[in-house]
């Protein structure tokens, strides 16, 4: 069997009964897979535009820091479903909430996780 272009010179990693990686994880707003080193992050509210919401950011981080643990995954492909990769963030207020503004929501410091409330 001929080796892919891009993986020449690369190990390949193999499940120890010599099939190959296939993976999924559930979610409710992306789509995850892992297979053959890649994994797939594919943004999945196609009737918003795939626009990120508070719950997507959330499992956004999760599943990047899932890839980025798995030592079988060399990329991530991030992508959208639908007619559109993302229109951005999603500006609609949490159930309960008038405005983002009141509950402070702050998309970088969701995703990182490192500034503390003060």
């Amino acid at each position: 069997m001929r080796a892919d272009p891009a993986e020449r010179g690369r190990p390949r990693r193999v499940a120890p009964t010599g099939i190959r990686w296939r993976r999924t994880m559930d979610y409710s707003t992306i789509l995850y897979e892992t297979d053959a080193g890649k994994a797939r992050v594919t943004l999945n509210r196609p009737e918003k535009l795939n626009a990120i919401s508070w719950q997507m950011q959330q499992e956004l981080r999760d599943a990047l820091w899932a890839a980025d643990r798995d030592p079988h995954v060399h990329v991530v492909i991030l992508r959208g479903a639908g007619r559109a990769f993302s229109a951005g963030y999603d500006i609609t207020p949490p159930p309960g909430e008038m405005t983002h503004a009141a509950s402070a929501h702050s998309m970088e410091r969701d995703i990182s996780g490192t500034c503390t409330s003060r």
